[in-house]
């Protein structure tokens, strides 16, 4: 028998991984983490430096920091005026203070900050698995270890343009941030723009048409989900909608994440899966229909290049296709299509019988049942009963009991 996994349950292995890519948000995490760290190397080590209480970590502040680390890790990118909501009430007023005047130096001394905050992360944060590690060291293969690690990777692969353009959105994440700066600095620039047109000559620099810095108020280029923060999101809201749908993002919420998934992901099926729930939640029949068709047709169209693992992703398609039909004939059934639930059911059944897919075929009876088709009478059901207990297949006993 095939073993059909959860379409959220993601698998690493069998997926080819997209590159990281650096964000002011990734950034400004890394920043976080280093000066957390670096606090804790003044606590931990005799140094004869005595701390300002409120500058002291105890064990209560740095469970609040790796439980708030870790969400963040998960969270999609966000502009800084939404993170300040998530870390000012929490971390160490020092910490934020150091991170905040990283930001500053960037957004006033330009590349160099950057390049130099960078080499002191591998310098001084990271240590090697083997080597001893004191409190404020990160282990290279740690989960935060990986990150700042492929965060690094990114920013080596960097063009010159590039890491430019990497400095401007800093700047413009840290401004947006703080809007008190963004607005002296524009006073700045206008009083310096007026001082050199009185007392210089009027060149072509003066002409051109320049954007007011107050247009710039849509920071929609923040919300940019990695592979990971896509997959974590994805499978949270899926198990929300299955089990809790007042508990997931409102429908247009939910549905605004999915766009932004696929354009930072176009490669990633699982969010149309996601958009079809969604649709399904507010009887949405051509968008379901729609995102149903996208799904499967991703799943069933796996390229395949003649290596060994040919085999295997002939095998996926098949899986894909019955459950494609399985599925179809469930949005159907919602809506009241009755033949049209009646035909995907029968292939759903078809495909699962060739393929020896018991718990395809499980599911399919019980769509049967419900729509009267089975009339096999109460030795079936009492089959279909046992074979869903000894498959685990809770829900669909619960549907048989609710048929009999």
């Amino acid at each position: 028998m095939i073993e059909v996994q959860d379409i959220f349950t993601f698998d690493s292995s069998t997926r080819q991984q997209s590159s990281e890519r650096l964000t002011p948000h990734k950034f400004t995490i890394m920043c976080l983490t280093f000066e957390y760290h670096q606090l804790l190397k003044l606590q931990n080590k005799d140094l004869n430096i005595s701390l300002p209480d409120e500058q002291v970590l105890n064990e209560k502040d740095k469970r609040i920091f790796m439980i708030l680390l870790l969400d963040l890790l998960q969270c999609p990118d966000m502009d800084l005026k939404a993170l300040r909501q998530k870390i000012d009430p929490v971390v160490n007023s020092s910490i934020l203070e150091n991170v905040y005047n990283t930001l500053v130096s960037i957004a006033q001394h330009g590349i160099k900050p950057l390049q130099d905050f960078l080499e002191q992360l591998i310098t001084q944060l990271m240590v090697s698995a083997t080597a001893p590690m004191d409190e404020g060291e990160i282990r290279r293969d740690s989960i935060m270890g990986l990150y700042i690690r492929r965060m690094l990777l990114a920013y080596h692969e960097m063009s010159f343009s590039q890491v430019v353009d990497m400095y401007e959105k800093v700047k413009d994440y840290y401004e947006a941030g703080f809007p008190e700066t963004k607005e002296y600095n524009t006073r700045v620039r206008r009083e310096s723009s007026l001082c050199f047109r009185d007392t210089g000559p009027l060149t072509l620099l003066h002409l051109e048409s320049r954007p007011d810095p107050e247009e710039d108020e849509c920071l929609d280029i923040w919300n940019v989900f990695s592979k990971k923060q896509a997959e974590y999101f994805m499978a949270h809201q899926a198990l929300m909608l299955g089990h809790n749908q007042w508990e997931a993002l409102p429908p247009d919420q939910l549905q605004q994440k999915v766009r932004d998934i696929l354009s930072a992901n176009p490669d990633v099926a699982e969010a149309h899966f996601l958009s079809y729930m969604n649709s399904l939640r507010v009887k949405e029949y051509c968008t379901a229909l729609h995102n149903l068709y996208h799904f499967f047709d991703r799943k069933t169209n796996t390229p395949s290049d003649g290596s060994p693992t040919k085999k295997k992703s002939v095998s996926v398609e098949e899986v894909a296709m019955r459950y494609a039909a399985l599925n179809l004939a469930s949005l159907q059934y919602r809506f009241g299509n009755k033949e049209e639930c009646r035909a995907a059911l029968k292939e759903a059944i078809m495909l699962a019988q060739e393929g020896n897919d018991q718990v395809c075929l499980q599911h399919a009876l019980v769509w049967l049942n419900l729509l009267g088709e089975n009339h096999s009478g109460f030795a079936h059901l009492e089959k279909s009963f046992k074979n869903a207990i000894d498959l685990s297949l809770p829900v669909r006993i619960d549907f048989n009991q609710r048929i009999e």
